[in-house]
């Protein structure tokens, strides 16, 4: 079904990382290793510095009430179309930090 389809250029990433645990930021900082970054760009992936620059934002760590604005001014400054990805458990439902039901 896809066997055509190709981008016509690489993915720009840029990590957000929101603070608590670092586990989730190492792991994501480790992707600009040289062991993985020669292989990410062959696949047309790469990091960047700037959110105006990326395609897609990888968001880590927990987002408290007091970093809501920092996020959204990042957020307006990404062009159309991008990508939010919130990845690893703490940027996703708070991980080991969440309330308990």
């Amino acid at each position: 079904m896809f066997a055509n389809f190709a981008r016509q250029r690489s993915i720009a990433v840029y990590h957000l990382h929101m603070g608590g645990p670092d586990g989730d930021a190492a792991a994501c900082a480790a992707l600009g290793a040289p062991r993985f970054e020669a292989r990410l760009a062959g696949l047309g992936i790469y990091f960047v510095q700037s959110a105006s620059q990326t395609d897609v934002m990888l968001v880590t760590g927990l987002l408290l009430s007091r970093d809501i604005d920092h996020v959204l001014r990042q957020i307006a400054s990404l062009p159309q179309p991008s990508t939010i990805l919130t990845v690893v458990a703490c940027a996703t439902n708070g991980g080991q930090m969440a309330s308990p039901d």
